[in-house]
């Protein structure tokens, strides 16, 4: 089971992975657009975040080592 949380501080995204409720490295997330960003310590991580019209997020896409997952909004 994975979580990953997402939050701000600072004028930076942080995201903070927990497997099995066991925390992983914290990431800084920066931008490369409005809804596009890469981990400042890991290049080849990058997230999308999932905005509808609305402006809601519904989720977000990970790319990792060529590997894409796709995490739902659960909060």
């Amino acid at each position: 089971h994975l979580r990953i949380d997402v939050t701000t501080g600072e004028g930076e995204l942080i995201a903070q992975p927990y497997r099995d409720d066991h925390p992983g490295p914290t990431s800084v997330l920066l931008p490369l657009s409005d809804t596009h960003f890469y981990d400042q310590h890991d290049e080849e991580l990058e997230v999308t975040f999932d905005i509808d019209n609305a402006g809601k997020t519904n989720g977000i896409t990970i790319l990792q080592a060529d590997i894409t997952k796709y995490a739902k909004k659960i909060k």
